[in-house]
């Protein structure tokens, strides 16, 4: 019932919980929504902002917002619910409960790293969404993005064809089929993955809705890498959004004579690490309150780990048999996460831990 409760609250609170979230350390949920305009007033909030929130509250239909999460299996996840991510609990701007559908279990216990970028992307733009995606997903690292055609829907895929963890923050309602040619990545990803909004149901994808959800994108995230763009793409919200939460930003190089590599590489003008490989991000430190799981080493994990010793080697001189090269690569990138492995600036790997035989 609380998640319900709190689901209100984030309806009618969407465009300023900033300025609500301090007052959940001092009054309880059912004591806030209970106050009136001039209560709101008392607690800090400007009257317009008061009036304003307790009419939304009262023209809410909850019971309708409830029949049509059952409808679609989606769960309400509210503020202090274990389930609800750490990392957006103290973001400027954070939202006060979630509609999921698909793993929502997976928000609060996996290190995320964001993908982001132009719509109309070129087909270098969209390989390497796909690759980062592909990789790091199969390492244990989740992405997240937007769900947009163009280089968030190529991460998700990669992700996906992985078998590992995707989500997509929305910028619509959790029922809504935006955009309508990704409704086959869309339902895969409320199968495999997780959809999430803080939207209503039933509401539709509006423009300023976008830039807002991006800073759900980026608190998630450990990181954020921004493939392609233009100076006037959304991804420069995230990219804001990123700074202001003390989030890393990392930019892919591009082809100057692509338009799209225009935010990219003004991003690496100010100072963005540039980033050419997804094993570039293994070194990222975790994100405070993020709880990451260390699954046992896999079959080829420890395979790998076997091969190497103390002494610098090369990922082609490690006698692996038919271990396909995807697989080994996939390993080391896990191996390095895990602290059991380094690699060296000139892309050799060495034993960092104690053998485990």
């Amino acid at each position: 019932m609380d998640d319900v409760l709190w689901w209100s609250l984030n309806l009618a609170t969407l465009g300023f919980s900033q300025l609500v979230r301090p007052l959940l350390n001092r009054l309880g949920l059912r004591e806030l929504l209970g106050l009136d305009p001039q209560g709101w007033e008392k607690q800090g909030l400007p009257s317009n902002v008061a009036a304003r929130l307790v009419d939304t509250l009262k023209r809410l239909d909850m019971r309708r917002q409830v029949r049509v999460a059952e409808r679609i299996g989606a769960v309400l996840v509210g503020f202090d619910n274990p389930l609800f991510p750490a990392a957006l609990r103290d973001i400027g701007h954070p939202p006060l409960a979630l509609a999921v559908r698909g793993r929502a279990e997976w928000l609060a216990e996996t290190r995320w790293i964001g993908i982001v970028g132009a719509r109309q992307a070129s087909e270098y733009g969209r390989e390497v969404a796909w690759h980062f995606g592909h990789r790091l997903a199969a390492a244990g690292v989740g992405i997240v993005s937007g769900l947009a055609r163009g280089i968030d829907a190529r991460a998700h895929q990669g992700a996906l064809d992985a078998g590992g963890r995707t989500v997509a923050f929305l910028g619509c309602g959790l029922d809504v089929n935006y955009p309508a040619e990704l409704e086959a990545l869309r339902h895969a990803m409320a199968c495999r993955g997780a959809l999430v909004t803080q939207y209503p149901f039933e509401s539709r994808p509006m423009g300023h809705n976008f830039p807002y959800r991006n800073r759900l994108i980026s608190g998630l995230s450990n990181g954020i890498v921004v493939v392609e763009g233009q100076m006037t793409s959304g991804s420069l919200h995230t990219v804001d959004w990123a700074l202001q939460q003390g989030r890393e930003v990392y930019a892919v190089p591009g082809s100057i004579f692509n338009k799209n590599s225009t935010l990219p590489h003004h991003l690496l003008t100010m100072g963005a690490p540039p980033i050419t490989a997804p094993e570039d991000l293994v070194g990222s430190a975790p994100v405070p309150g993020r709880t990451v799981p260390t699954p046992p080493l896999t079959a080829a994990e420890q395979h790998v780990l076997q091969q190497i010793g103390q002494a610098p080697t090369c990922a082609d001189s490690l006698e692996l048999g038919a271990l396909p090269a995807s697989q080994v690569l996939s390993a080391l990138v896990s191996l390095e996460m895990r602290g059991l492995v380094r690699r060296s600036p000139s892309n050799r790997y060495y034993r960092a831990g104690p053998s485990l035989n």
